[in-house]
Parts: C-alpha cells; sequence; structure tokens
C-alpha cells in the first residue's frame, strides 16, 4: 500500500515557532499536520491516540523534553519517524541525536522551512522502503489485507473506509485471544501470528488490538470454532496458544459495526476473569459491569484512615473493599484505578513519597485476589517506612498535626519547636517524607475537612475555619484540587 499523506505531529513549548510549524505547507509535500503539542508527555498521549508517521520535536521542553520523548517512541513505536528541531549548529550535537536514533533534525533558523523539506524527504524515504512497517501500525499489512490494526477509537475514525473494506467479506465469528502480558511491539506479535498457523488456516482475517490482544475472524460457526481450538489445544504435538492467554468466542457480523460489537462482548467477557477463573476458551455471553462512582472511592480513601489502627482491622478493611468490588462487579479497570488512588491519598496521610513501583502493580494486577494481597503488602511497607522516620521528623509531624487547625502555622515555628533552623528541618522533611512543609501540612487539613464535611453539620465556611482557613474561597480551590471534587458535593 501506498501511503497518500503522510501524518504529522508537531512539538514545541515555543508557542510562535510551533505556529509557525502549523502554518507550513504541509499539503504540497504528502503531509497533513494532525496535531500539535507543547511538551513530550503531551507529544507521547497524542501518538497514542492519533498515530503519525512522522514527529517533529524540540529537544529543549519542560516535562519530557525532546530526546526522552525520542527514546520512548523508539520503544513503543519504533517505525515513527522523529525529526529533532535544535539550537544547536554544533556538528558532534546532531551526531549525537542521530545516534539517539532521530531520523534527522533541523536547526531552528529563519530559513528553517528549506531543512525541513529535506529531513521530510528523509523520513517519508524510510516508509517507501519499510513498507510493511508502516502497515502494520497503521493500516492493512501486506498480507492479502487479511491483518488490520486498531489500537484506538481513534484509528477506527481516521482509517474508517479502509477498515470498512475490511469486513466486506464473509465473516460470521471472532476469536479474541487475550493475553496476561504484552508484547514489546506491532512486530513481534505478528512473529506471534506467524506461529500459529493452524489458526491462521481457518480464517478469512486477523485484527490485533493493542499489544496483548490478537482477534481472529473465520466463516466457521461458533461451535465449530471451539472444537477446532480444543483440539489444537490438546493435541500435545502442536499446541497453538500458551497458558497466559483466555479465548473468547462470539457472533460478527460482515460489517464494522458487528465486529464492534463482538469485540465489546469478547473483550467484557474476558475482564470476568478478574473475578472468577474463565476457561482457556470460552463462548462469549454479554456482561454487565457497575460503574464505580467517586463517592465510593472518597469513603474508602477516608475509612482507611480511621481502619488504621492495627495491621489485622487495616487488612480485614482491605478485604471488605474487595468483597464491595466482587458483589457489586465493578469494572476491572476502574477497580484498579480506585485503589491506586487510594494508595496515593494512603501515601499522602503518611507524609511519604510516592512508590511508582507499587503503583505499577496495582495496575498489573491479574484478579482480585491478587489486586487484595498486592494492596495489603504494599501499605504494610508504607506503614514499615513511615515508622523509620527520625526523631526530628516525627516530632515535627505530630507538631503539625496537632496544630493545623492554626491559619498561621508556618515552618519557623515548627522548626523553633524541635530546636532546628528552618532551612535544615525543611531538607529533612524533604529528605524522608517526600514532601515540603506546605504540602505535609495541606495533607492533615484535608483529611480533617473530609471527616467535618462527611460527619458533621457544620458549613462549608465553619469547615474551612476550623482547619485553619481564613479565607472560604482559598479553602473551596484546596480541597478541590485535592480531591478532585467541590466540598458541595459531599455535604
Amino acid at each position: 500500500m501506498t501511503i497518500t499523506m503522510y501524518r504529522v505531529l508537531i512539538v514545541d513549548d515555543e508557542i510562535p515557532f510551533l505556529e509557525s510549524l502549523a502554518t507550513f505547507d504541509w499539503e504540497n509535500y504528502g503531509c497533513e499536520c494532525i496535531g500539535k503539542a507543547t511538551n513530550g508527555e503531551e507529544a507521547l498521549n497524542k501518538c497514542m491516540q492519533s498515530l503519525p508517521h512522522i514527529v517533529i520535536t524540540d529537544i529543549d521542553m519542560p516535562f519530557m523534553d525532546g530526546l526522552s520523548l525520542l527514546s520512548k517512541l523508539n520503544e513503543i513505536f519504533p517505525e515513527i519517524q522523529v525529526i529533532l528541531l535544535t539550537v544547536h549548529q554544533k556538528f558532534n550535537f546532531a551526531q549525537m541525536a542521530l545516534q539517539s536514533g532521530a531520523c534527522d533534525y533541523v536547526i531552528k533558523t529563519m530559513d528553517y522551512q528549506e531543512q525541513l523539506i529535506m529531513a521530510l524527504e528523509k523520513a517519508k524515504k524510510y516508509f517507501i522502503n519499510h513498507s510493511i512497517l508502516i502497515d502494520s501500525r497503521y493500516n492493512l499489512l501486506d498480507k492479502g489485507g487479511r491483518i488490520l490494526i486498531i489500537e484506538s477509537e481513534e484509528v477506527i475514525n481516521n482509517y474508517r473506509s479502509e477498515i470498512e473494506d475490511f469486513f466486506n467479506k464473509k465473516y460470521s465469528t471472532l476469536i479474541s485471544v487475550c493475553f496476561s502480558y504484552k508484547f514489546k511491539n506491532i512486530i513481534e506479535i505478528i512473529e506471534k501470528i506467524d506461529s500459529l498457523p493452524k489458526i491462521i488456516e481457518i480464517t478469512v482475517g486477523i485484527i490485533i488490538r493493542g499489544l496483548s490482544c490478537v482477534e481472529f475472524i473465520t466463516d466457521y460457526s461458533v461451535d465449530e470454532i471451539k472444537k477446532r481450538l480444543l483440539f489444537e489445544m490438546y493435541n500435545k504435538n502442536n499446541i497453538t496458544i500458551n497458558k497466559n492467554a483466555i479465548i473468547t468466542i462470539t457472533e460478527c457480523g460482515s460489517f464494522l459495526k458487528g465486529y464492534l460489537q463482538a469485540h465489546k462482548i469478547n473483550e467484557e467477557m474476558y475482564f470476568m476473569n478478574f473475578y472468577k477463573p474463565l476457561n482457556r476458551i470460552n463462548i462469549s455471553c454479554e456482561q454487565v459491569f457497575s460503574s464505580l462512582y467517586s463517592n465510593t472511592i472518597i469513603e474508602w480513601t477516608q475509612n482507611i484512615k480511621v481502619n488504621i489502627k492495627s495491621k489485622t482491622q487495616l487488612n480485614q478493611y482491605i478485604s471488605m473493599m474487595a468483597d464491595e468490588c466482587k458483589k457489586l462487579l465493578y469494572h476491572p479497570t476502574e477497580v484498579k484505578k480506585a485503589f491506586r488512588l487510594v494508595l496515593y491519598k494512603y501515601e499522602a496521610l503518611y507524609s511519604i513519597k510516592s512508590h511508582e513501583n507499587m503503583h505499577k502493580e496495582i495496575m498489573e494486577a491479574e484478579n482480585i485476589v491478587d489486586l487484595e494481597k498486592k494492596m495489603i503488602d504494599i501499605i504494610n511497607a508504607i506503614q514499615n517506612e513511615a515508622n523509620n522516620y527520625s526523631f526530628i521528623v516525627n516530632t515535627s509531624l505530630e507538631y503539625i498535626r496537632i496544630n493545623f487547625k492554626k491559619a498561621n502555622l508556618q515552618l519557623p515555628e515548627v522548626a523553633q519547636y524541635v530546636g532546628m533552623s528552618p532551612g535544615y528541618l525543611s531538607k529533612k522533611l524533604k529528605e524522608e517524607t517526600g514532601k515540603n512543609f506546605q504540602e505535609i501540612l495541606i495533607n492533615f487539613r484535608m483529611e480533617q475537612a473530609l471527616a467535618l464535611l462527611k460527619n458533621s453539620n457544620k458549613k462549608i465556611y465553619e469547615v474551612a475555619e476550623q482547619v485553619g482557613y481564613e479565607n472560604y474561597r482559598s479553602f473551596v480551590n484546596a480541597f478541590s484540587n485535592y480531591y478532585g471534587v467541590n466540598p458541595k458535593k459531599i455535604k
């Protein structure tokens, strides 16, 4: 397949230059500017949503600089061609950029457009020479038009006509194979598919959904597919799918709408494995999950604090949270996010830094039992760490806990109480808790404010005064930023 229009994402925190790039005559050079970003994090998110062919990015940016973005793209989307923007004109710097995996670089001068044209031609030439790579990410692979890549709803919107053509065949059944791990990239998934010849033989279409799901479309009936898969699975000489995968099967149609419905049914069926173990092969039926509302999460957060008096009580409460999820069938993705948020608030309660690895473990929990165990283990570890503060920090935290209601409480007052200079105490608090004095103070105030709003008849302005805010609006802003909800919604 030949690309008629290359999709370009431009990234620069200097707005004037970014706008100058946006006005470049992209169409004249076979390109389309599909979006703008002002930092690397925003650009990475847009890459996941919009799937550009080419990213043109400045190097010096906040949050995530251009070289870090380049490294991430090389890891996740190796086929995206990155053109770096730089004010450096030294050859060794440019050489370093190219060695880091950039396609080319453009020096930000008054006549940068001539350089940009040459860089674009270089990027496009890559895709001409690697047509299979570009197809594997953005459209149909060169495998007889039988493989389709769909990584987001944005892809469907951008390539609707091509996808409709893909489904303009005789399809009847969708087989979804969901793995418990993610592949490194699309090419690795394709290699996995190539190792499943018996599955491919009975299919007329193959779809890759993200990095952990492969789908097969066939014109056989659901029952016939199950028989064939069972035969292949238990044939010791030809095990086609490993034990880390769950297969769900449902009827499909010959149109995009029918496929999307079948995909959703299979996906929701797979998510039920979070609560009860599924068989390796399952005929899907529609599942309904409940929504996990913010008020429930706030309640969990507050009660975690109340039930912290002993390890036994803590474990019992987390088990209660898990039992509620099983009973009400909250969607697994929402449950993991909620448990992670509770963990964030728990860390804030103990005024310690956030442990991203721990949060990653929560999001990777395979089932509700695993999630409950990980949550208990992590919170116990946090408790142990919190109890290892130095005498100075523990004394300071206790003083703040007792005096946080004072509107004029400041670091020098706490420092005087513990007999240290404000500068030294500030350094110790940051080193041991991962938070500065103001963050610790806000934490105590917000926790108390939430308890008063939920458990008393006090008006919001009265609560504000009781937790150290003389200005009502300042309190409302602080509470909203901390909990993500206006205090009026708590009353």
